[in-house]
């Protein structure tokens, strides 16, 4: 009894000497304002209404516009409402669905089928246009280069005993096109394949294109070999060819990409690889812990000396590009990343859309959080990259069913 007299007597002591952190305050609480979502739409356009827009095309930024194209149409629309203010499709040459695309001033390229097309977006008119195909060749991949000019892998006569891949470049002005680069005729070894190029250029002013390299691309995935290659494109001698791997080769879809003046960054077998652009030299290696090829989907990113890679399945991670260590990895990152990642400097977030989550996702850049996932927008999943207009602070992508418009809410 003394005892539970002592205690009451203690509590009441207590109370009185800090009241605050006994009593409640006096009336009702006033719930907190519940903070906006990250990721705000500002408007989304039915893009077709007769059904889904099936297109992995990527769309581009030009003007007022977000373009996105559905078969060999350009759909313009507006940035501030989502209208869609304009259409137009080259119909003189009854073009098949356009697959990939660049933006070169006002110029949009494009591949559809096997052309490569040029259209004036301030006209709206075919600037000009190559039929691939009349050169028995079959069309591959495209880039719009740091040099400006637009380079396009073909292969001649495919699954032939004449196949040869071959590296175009192309004026985006003219159409002007010329053959960079041939590589050898199926061997004992097996057919070859390029990917698209990083344009380096050296210290006398030389250019080089340097691009992933198959020797044998019809093996079984575990026995093809990758080779990373230098090209000059005025003498269209090769620099250095250094070997990446002797199976799972990978990459075969994106260039190369570069860092500063130093090392050219590819992904090979289940590794980032860095080489030295003088000598193909290379100087590091790191691996993950995936057994099989996995860079495929999205092409590297470098940023503030920071390199963001994502492997084709859920990961996305952070390496320091000079050596190759590890700064951060998420294993669930975002499936399938699409082809672009975009670094949002005003928070140092990464901003992408993850194919295989249907979503949009937003990374902390420095640590690799997850802070948002941005899931279907009214039942269609996200299936295209993200595009950034630093002017309105708004990111554009878009559904199997709708343009989208979206900013997000910082703190």
């Amino acid at each position: 009894m003394k005892y539970l007299t002592f205690l009451v007597a203690s509590l009441l002591l207590l109370f009185a000497c800090n009241p605050e952190a006994s009593f409640p305050a006096s009336g009702p609480i006033e719930p907190e304002e519940p903070k906006p979502p990250l990721l705000e739409v500002a408007w989304a356009t039915r893009m077709n209404h007769e059904g889904p827009v099936v297109n992995l095309n990527n769309g581009v930024l030009y003007d007022e516009w977000f373009i996105y194209s559905d078969g060999a149409k350009l759909m313009a629309f507006n940035k501030d409402t989502g209208d869609k203010d304009w259409e137009y499709e080259p119909k003189e040459l009854q073009l098949p669905k356009i697959q990939k695309s660049a933006l070169s001033g006002n110029v949009y390229l494009a591949r559809a089928g096997d052309y490569v097309i040029a259209i004036d977006l301030d006209s709206r008119t075919l600037k000009w246009a190559d039929n691939i195909r009349e050169m028995d060749m079959r069309l591959r991949e495209l880039t719009l280069a740091a040099n400006g000019k637009l380079y396009v892998t073909a292969d001649y006569r495919f699954a032939t005993s004449d196949h040869q891949p071959h590296l175009f470049e192309f004026d985006p002005e003219t159409g002007a096109r010329r053959t960079v680069y041939v590589a050898p005729r199926p061997d004992s070894i097996g057919q070859k394949s390029i990917s698209p190029p990083a344009i380096w250029q050296d210290e006398q002013g030389d250019e080089y294109a340097i691009f992933n390299y198959r020797p044998n691309a019809q093996e079984p995935p575990g026995d093809v070999m990758q080779y990373l290659m230098a090209v000059n494109l005025r003498t269209q001698e090769e620099l250095w060819s250094t070997k990446v791997n002797d199976g799972f080769a990978s990459n075969g879809l994106h260039p190369p990409v570069l860092y500063k003046d130093e090392l050219a960054i590819t992904g090979g077998d289940w590794s980032m690889y860095g080489f030295d652009l003088r000598t193909g030299e290379q100087r590091w290696r790191y691996a993950f812990d995936h057994p099989w090829a996995i860079w495929k989907n999205t092409n590297h990113l470098i940023h503030n000396n920071r390199l963001y890679v994502n492997n084709g399945q859920h990961d996305v991670a952070c390496l320091n590009p000079k050596t190759g260590a590890v700064c951060w990895h998420n294993r669930e990152g975002g499936a399938n990343c699409t082809d672009n990642m975009v670094y949002y400097e005003p928070e140092n977030w990464l901003v992408f859309t993850s194919w295989g989550y249907g979503s949009v996702m937003v990374l902390d850049a420095v640590n690799g959080g997850v802070l948002h996932r941005e899931r279907a927008y009214a039942g269609s999943a996200y299936n295209n990259d993200v595009v950034y207009d630093p002017e309105r602070d708004m990111f554009f992508t878009s559904t199997y069913e709708h343009a989208i418009g979206f900013r997000v809410n910082r703190e």
